[in-house]
């Protein structure tokens, strides 16, 4: 479910269950933007392909983009949560089951083990033992609530595609 307040440019492709926000901003114009199923994208996000050119930016399924967190990753696996605020920048990989804590940046060019979490001032890292808390709960309430009081679009001139 895509909400028509949403900025989005480029060829972006959206899986089944995917729940953006209004006020936020998908910029593929740089190159290709998948992002796969069940994800949340808050209000005011930003997720951005920086990569070269050609360079196809794939967002796997269940990750959390919280308000005003920012994208800009080579790739994205899943079951990822994005902090508030949070910020990940070009050149970065993302694998699986990690947390940017709120404020927290990862901007050198790097890839993220499984399950690492930044948090705190100094972006201190360590291993989780498990992966981020399932969210269905949160996209099924997003999905009952936000019709209710924003309109959706299902595709766009601009190449956005909804996969079912």
């Amino acid at each position: 479910m895509v909400i028509q307040d949403a900025k989005l440019v480029g060829k972006i492709y959206i899986g089944s269950g995917t729940v953006v926000h209004p006020k936020t901003l998908i910029n593929a114009k740089d190159g290709e933007i998948q992002i796969g199923k069940n994800n949340i994208i808050e209000e005011g996000a930003v997720i951005e392909n920086l990569g070269p050119e050609g360079h196809v930016m794939k967002i796997g399924d269940d990750n959390i983009f919280e308000t005003f967190s920012i994208c800009q990753a080579l790739e994205v696996g899943s079951n990822n949560v994005f902090g508030i605020k949070s910020e990940v920048g070009p050149g970065v990989e993302i694998t699986d089951g990690c947390s940017i804590g709120a404020k927290c940046k990862v901007l050198m060019q790097e890839k993220l083990k499984p399950l690492n979490v930044v948090y705190g001032k100094q972006y201190t890292r360590r291993t989780a033992s498990e992966k981020p808390q399932d969210h269905k709960s949160h996209l099924e309430f997003l999905r009952k609530v936000l019709p209710n009081y924003h309109m959706r679009i299902k595709n766009k001139e601009d190449g956005l595609t909804e996969k079912n």
